[in-house]
């Protein structure tokens, strides 16, 4: 975005120097430029710097020393301009630069609209339990336990719906809905079991955590084990 053909305050050393002070019904003194050193130029600039020591890093291109000196040029019947938005070289090819620009700006904003769309208000991460693979309950039912941890990036309460597919006969025995405070990242346990023996170790399970009352949803895969051929 930066290059010798950018505009930038600038003051004219060529014209300017020498600096000295004079009255406005003198004539010019011989050898002197048409600056006056006012100092007007370095009074209004908001960080403090002078223009006339050259291009400086502080500066904002606020353009208030050019007014300023546009102000004391007109005083002193001298041509405006000794500083002033220049260039060191005429811009090349203006109708590519306009178009590279603008294909930046049109991709960033495509980009930033794409983002709002697919940005989710909350994130769902999900452990299994590290104590066993499974286990089978007082009732004789095979379970899974997982740790939810959902996290609420919104400014809202939320309540977030869990619910398991992909087996056939699972079924959430645990709390299934979870409220989530604005911010708050929110750790729970979710017990998912089988009243029926499996024929395989291992099986594809899908949990969908749906924000209730919202249209955004999160779809994670896990395993569900089990003995195998049965209990």
């Amino acid at each position: 975005m930066f290059d010798k053909s950018t505009k930038l305050v600038s003051y004219d050393k060529v014209r300017g120097e020498n600096r000295g002070a004079r009255k406005h019904s003198q004539v010019k003194p011989q050898g002197m430029g048409d600056c006056v050193d006012c100092d007007l130029c370095v009074q209004v600039c908001p960080v403090g710097i002078d223009i006339r020591d050259g291009l400086q890093y502080e500066c904002i291109n606020c353009g208030l020393c050019a007014d300023a000196c546009d102000m004391t040029m007109k005083k002193f019947d001298y041509q405006k301009g000794l500083i002033s938005f220049t260039n060191q070289q005429p811009a090349k090819d203006k109708w590519k630069r306009h178009l590279g620009y603008g294909s930046v700006v049109t991709i960033t904003l495509v980009a930033m609209l794409i983002w709002a769309n697919v940005w989710q208000n909350f994130e769902v991460n999900i452990i299994r339990d590290r104590q066993a693979l499974y286990r089978v309950n007082q009732f004789g039912d095979i379970e899974n336990t997982f740790l939810f941890k959902v996290r609420n990036k919104s400014n809202l309460p939320k309540f977030y719906q869990i619910n398991v597919d992909g087996l056939e006969n699972a079924k959430i025995t645990s709390l299934s809905k979870i409220r989530v405070l604005p911010g708050e990242l929110k750790i729970s346990s979710i017990t998912v079991t089988v009243d029926e023996p499996l024929d395989e170790y291992r099986y594809e399970l899908n949990f969908n955590i749906t924000e209730v009352n919202g249209k955004r949803s999160i779809i994670k895969k896990t395993s569900f084990y089990s003995n195998n051929r049965g209990w």
